[in-house]
């Protein structure tokens, strides 16, 4: 894309800024995101990965629990850590970085759906209700994620139950705002 000064268009006054041009809807939604997330990232300096999980585990002893059944990856820009239709085995959280997520539909271009920061976890979802993953999750930069395989999960619930009752519980709390959110996005979308 490039910018086209707004004084030039559609007889906008000068100084109005600048209007973005962009090859498709896609990218224009990638435009907006990218400049709402920058200023979000901005306005709060992410926490480091033992305050995010303190977060929802309460006290160091539970996060330092929690991390032995955590598996640290570096990920390269671009590289896909998880592929659309492909068996789920692992949760992620996300420590440092920005994953793009995308659909393949009908053998067509594939469609970025959002944007995944420092501080989120993705894949639970397939995980949990044991199906194929329902989109790509690619590395947009450098990403530091932590992976809970099933297998872990299983030793978690099978070995510390009360390490994995507040993991359920954090699980819990985040599906519902996630379904919050959605019903809002659909609520405006259908005004």
């Amino acid at each position: 894309g490039f910018e086209v000064p707004a004084g030039n268009l559609l007889g906008g006054a000068e100084g109005q800024g600048f209007v973005q041009l962009v090859e498709n809807l896609d990218r224009a939604v990638q435009w907006c995101e990218d400049r709402i997330l920058a200023e979000v990232q901005d306005a709060r300096a992410p926490a480091g990965f033992d305050e995010l999980l303190g977060e929802f585990f309460g006290d160091a002893d539970q996060v330092a629990r929690f991390k032995r059944y955590l598996a640290r990856l570096e990920v390269e820009p671009g590289q896909e850590v998880v592929r659309q239709g492909t068996p789920a085995e692992n949760i992620y959280f996300v420590e440092r970085g920005e994953l793009e997520v995308l659909l393949q539909v009908n053998g067509g271009k594939p469609l970025r759906l959002r944007t995944i920061m420092a501080g989120a976890m993705f894949g639970e979802l397939a995980v949990f209700l044991d199906q194929t993953r329902s989109a790509t999750v690619r590395a947009a930069g450098p990403c530091t994620l932590h992976r809970l395989s099933k297998a872990k999960l299983q030793e978690m619930w099978e070995g510390d139950s009360a390490l994995a009752a507040r993991f359920d519980a954090y699980l819990i709390k985040s599906l519902s705002q996630r379904l919050v959110d959605n019903n809002r996005v659909i609520e405006h979308l259908t005004k």
